[in-house]
């Protein structure tokens, strides 16, 4: 279909030259806008439009005469806006006329062509359509209108195939989406799968230390209720020593008694003696 394409806009403008007589040569006519300060009317009551080929310095500038006047020179190029050029940098200049329907034409076969490219391809297609639809208008022979028709029917194919590719497009970029969705989700998935077997290791853990620590329970109280019984038997003990300190005691009483009562009694018999 883009082939198709080709071969039509080159048929347009070659019949678009052709209609406009010999394009590369100057009018022979003075153009109205030759005069200083002159704006060019498009299209001219004739219904042709004034157009240039400016010889720049390292290109060449086709378009619409806008304006002229002794110092610049304002050119509308095919799809484009309105440039102005001085007449110092014009090297060469060649006048010509195209019909209107010639020159809407050619701006349809621009927006055609581009269209795939553009970032508006829906944009390219509208402005390709309105000016295929101001040279039918403009025709003036039928083999025009049909021509043109022709370029129309191939748009509309252009257009329908654009569609149903950036369909296309659009549902493998969505695809590409959800397969990266399901990447970050499986990614997601192994970090929460990791994040659990911490988890589950660390619980692992936690029950040993508790469990070391139960048993370190069990053997505290164990020492605890030994230690205990260790006291009773050292209070048995206290006691029992208590009550040999009562006992010693009382010995020494008797003992000190004794001695003073034998004492005493030595007293008495040397009194006896003496007597």
């Amino acid at each position: 279909m883009r082939t198709k394409v080709e071969v039509l806009l080159v048929l347009g403008a070659l019949v678009a030259l052709t209609a406009a007589g010999r394009a590369d040569e100057p009018m022979a006519a003075p153009s109205p806008a030759a005069d200083p300060a002159v704006a060019v009317e498009t299209p001219a009551a004739d219904g042709t439009v004034p157009m240039v080929r400016l010889e720049l310095p390292g290109r060449t500038v086709e378009g619409r005469l806008v304006y002229e006047d002794d110092v610049l020179l304002r050119v509308e190029p095919i799809g484009a806006g309105i440039i102005g050029y001085t007449r110092a940098t014009v090297r060469d200049m060649q006048r010509f006329t195209i019909t209107a329907a010639a020159f809407a034409e050619r701006q349809g076969d621009f927006h055609l062509g581009r269209a795939w490219e553009a970032e508006d391809p829906p944009a390219e297609f509208v402005r390709a359509r309105q000016a295929y639809q101001r040279a039918v208008l403009a025709g003036l022979t039928t083999e025009d209108r049909d021509r043109i028709n022709a370029k129309l029917e191939v748009l509309s194919d252009e257009r329908e195939e654009w569609q149903q590719e950036a369909l296309r497009m659009q549902e493998l970029d969505y695809g590409r989406h959800q397969i990266d969705l399901a990447v970050l989700e499986k990614q997601l998935t192994s970090q929460r799968i990791e994040a659990l077997q911490r988890q589950e290791q660390e619980l692992a853990a936690l029950r040993t230390a508790v469990q070391r620590l139960q048993a370190d329970g069990q053997f505290l109280t164990q020492v605890v209720e030994n230690m205990q019984a260790d006291l009773m038997d050292l209070r048995d003990d206290v006691h029992d020593l208590g009550n040999v300190f009562v006992h010693v005691n009382t010995f020494a009483d008797l003992r000190r008694a004794h001695d003073r009562l034998e004492r005493d009694v030595q007293r008495l018999e040397r009194a006896i003696e003496r007597r």
